[in-house]
C-alpha cells in the first residue's frame, strides 16, 4: 500500500464534506425568487447529470491506470497539457478563493459581526495550508473523524427541529415547470466542483474508482436532498429568503438541554471549510506542479496562500461576486470534468498505458526522494 494514497471510503468522505460546505454556505436569497419542490427536483436532476459526468473519466482511467487527465495530455504534448494544468489550477483556485470568502462571509456577519475580515481569512488559509503540506492521506484520515461528527450533528439537529416540521409548508411548482427545475438544476451542477477533484484525484485512490463515485453521489444526493427538505417544512419560504437558511434552522431549534443549537452548527461550518480548503490546496498545488519547472514547486504553497488571502479580503463584503460566478455557468464544471476526459478517450482511443509511466503519486506525495528505492517507497 502507498502511504500517500487514501482508501475508497476516505475518498467517498473526503469530496462529500467538500460538498456539504456549497450546502451549508446556499443563499437563496442571493439568486431570486424559487420554490422550494423546484429546488428538491432540481437538484434530482443534476446530480443525475453528475453521475453521467463522471462516465468519461472512469472509463480513460480504465484505460490508463495510475494517471489522471494532466499526464495522459503532457505525454500526448506537454506544452497543452502545461496550458490544462493551469487551467485546473485556476479553476480550484477560484474555488478555494470563493471557500474562503463563503467562510468569513459566515463567521462576520452571523457569529463574530465585529471580527476583522483580514483575521478570519489568513488564519483559516494558513491553518489548511499548513495541513496541506502533509499531502492527501492525512487530510483523508481526519475526514473520517470529521465526517462522523458531522453527520450525528446534522442528524440531531434535524430530529430536534422535526417537532416543527409542516409538509404544507413544501409547495408544489406553480409556474414554469421545466424552466425552474432547469434553473436549479444548473445552479446545482454548477457548484459542483467536487467532480473536477475527483478526475484529479483517481489515481490517489487505491481501488474502488466506480464505489467512490458512486458512493459520494449518493451520499451528497441523500444528504442535500434532506436538508432542504428539514429547511422547507420547518421555515417554509422563510427559509427561502434568509441568508443561511440552515444556520437559521438550527437558530430555532431548541432542546431543553442545548436551548439553541446554533453553535453546533458554528462547529459544522468550521470542519467542511477546513476539509474544502485544505484539499483544494492540495489538487491546485499537484496541477501547478505539472505546470512548473522542479526549483519553483517550493513556492507553489505560499503562491496559493497570498493570492486566495489577498483576492479573499479584497472581495470581502461582497461574496455575491462568489456566488454569482460559481452559479451561473455550469459549462466550466462540465468542460473540465466531462469534456477533457471525453476528448482524450477519442484522440487515444487505440492506445494503451505505457508500462513505465510517472504518476500522480510524485505530484501530490508530501516529501519524494527521486533517489529513494522502489522497495523503500511501497509497503504491504
Amino acid at each position: 500500500m502507498k502511504t500517500d494514497t487514501i482508501g475508497a471510503g476516505q475518498a467517498v468522505l473526503l469530496l462529500f464534506l467538500s460538498r456539504c460546505f456549497n450546502f451549508l454556505n446556499y443563499i437563496p436569497a442571493f439568486l431570486g425568487r424559487a420554490e422550494g419542490m423546484s429546488i428538491l427536483t432540481g437538484n434530482l436532476v443534476s446530480f443525475l447529470l453528475q453521475g453521467f459526468l463522471l462516465i468519461p473519466a472512469i472509463l480513460l482511467y480504465q484505460r490508463f491506470p495510475r494517471q489522471n487527465v494532466l499526464e495522459i495530455t503532457c505525454q500526448k504534448s506537454r506544452i497543452f497539457g502545461i496550458f490544462l494544468a493551469v487551467c485546473y489550477a485556476a479553476a480550484t483556485l477560484l474555488n478555494l478563493t470563493g471557500s474562503l470568502v463563503g467562510f468569513e462571509y459566515f463567521i462576520t456577519n452571523a457569529i463574530f459581526p465585529k471580527s476583522p475580515v483580514i483575521f478570519i481569512v489568513i488564519s483559516m488559509a494558513i491553518v489548511c495550508i499548513l495541513c496541506a503540506r502533509h499531502g492527501i492521506q492525512g487530510i483523508g484520515r481526519a475526514s473520517c473523524i470529521l465526517a462522523v461528527y458531522f453527520l450525528i450533528s446534522t442528524l440531531f439537529i434535524n430530529l430536534v427541529s422535526l417537532k416543527s416540521a409542516d409538509l404544507l409548508n413544501i409547495r408544489p411548482i406553480t409556474e414554469q415547470p421545466v424552466a425552474s427545475i432547469a434553473r436549479w438544476a444548473s445552479d446545482s451542477l454548477a457548484k459542483s466542483n467536487e467532480l473536477t477533484l475527483f478526475i484529479l484525484l483517481l489515481p490517489q485512490i487505491r481501488s474502488g474508482q466506480k464505489r467512490t463515485a458512486a458512493g459520494f453521489l449518493l451520499l451528497s444526493l441523500g444528504f442535500v436532498e434532506s436538508m432542504i427538505f428539514f429547511v422547507l417544512s420547518v421555515l417554509g419560504d422563510y427559509g427561502l429568503i434568509q441568508t443561511f437558511p440552515y444556520y437559521s434552522l438550527a437558530s430555532v431549534a431548541d432542546i431543553s438541554i442545548f436551548q439553541r443549537l446554533d453553535s453546533l452548527h458554528m462547529m459544522l461550518w468550521v470542519i467542511v471549510a477546513f476539509v474544502r480548503i485544505t484539499l483544494m490546496a492540495i489538487v491546485c498545488k499537484a496541477c501547478l506542479q505539472t505546470a512548473l519547472p522542479k526549483k519553483m514547486h517550493g513556492w507553489i504553497f505560499p503562491f496559493i496562500l497570498a493570492v486566495s488571502c489577498t483576492a479573499a479580503i479584497l472581495i470581502g463584503s461582497r461574496p455575491e461576486i462568489i456566488q454569482n460566478i460559481s452559479s451561473t455557468n455550469p459549462a466550466l464544471v462540465i468542460l473540465l470534468s466531462a469534456g477533457v476526459p471525453l476528448i482524450l478517450l477519442l484522440i487515444t482511443r487505440k492506445e494503451v498505458s505505457p508500462p513505465h509511466e510517472k504518476t500522480i503519486e510524485s505530484v501530490l506525495r508530501p516529501t519524494a526522494d527521486p533517489d529513494e528505492p522502489a522497495s523503500n517507497r511501497v509497503s504491504g
